[in-house]
């Protein structure tokens, strides 16, 4: 299992779930495939779980969510 964690402090850039698009989740899964062929266990099953936590002007936790098997490989 990998973790990515995603912290948003301003709505203006959308939730941090949405900060996570067509052009971070390829990057994503191509930094778990490679971490998995380093360690030589290419063919094991994996998936990455996002941790989303939202933040006020003043550093203090708004909303943490997880999202499990957000991908799957």
């Amino acid at each position: 299992m990998f973790l990515l964690r995603s912290e948003q402090k301003r709505r203006a850039f959308g939730t941090p779930e949405e900060s996570i698009g067509s052009i971070k989740q390829p990057k994503m899964v191509k930094a778990a495939q490679t971490y998995l062929q380093d360690k030589g266990i290419e063919s094991s099953d994996w998936r990455i779980d996002v941790v989303a936590i939202e933040v006020n002007s003043r550093d203090e936790v708004r909303r943490i969510d997880s999202i499990q098997n957000a991908v799957v490989g």
